[in-house]
């Protein structure tokens, strides 16, 4: 399980900050920024190789369910965006 920023948000931020110092302000001039997005994320197969079962509570709590076939899936899509 994982709670935490949103990765994708994580990233706009660091593309936002970069065309900022790209634009002549100083790195030392820009604010901190928080993450406001957070995401509950449930890995199901390491859970199930750990012994557990997530209860389908926690499944429809998560925001994010993740499964190995799903995450390769992803990976080796075209549209995925990786450079392998």
């Amino acid at each position: 399980m994982n709670y935490g920023a949103d990765i994708r948000e994580q990233f706009y931020q660091v593309g936002s900050y970069a065309a900022r110092i790209l634009r002549g302000e100083r790195p030392a001039d820009l604010p901190v920024r928080r993450p406001t997005n957070l995401v509950f994320a449930l890995n199901l197969k390491t859970a199930r190789s750990l012994g557990i079962e997530p209860s389908p509570t926690l499944l429809s709590l998560a925001d994010e369910v993740i499964e190995l076939h799903d995450l390769l899936l992803r990976c080796m899509s075209p549209d995925s965006g990786d450079v392998r």
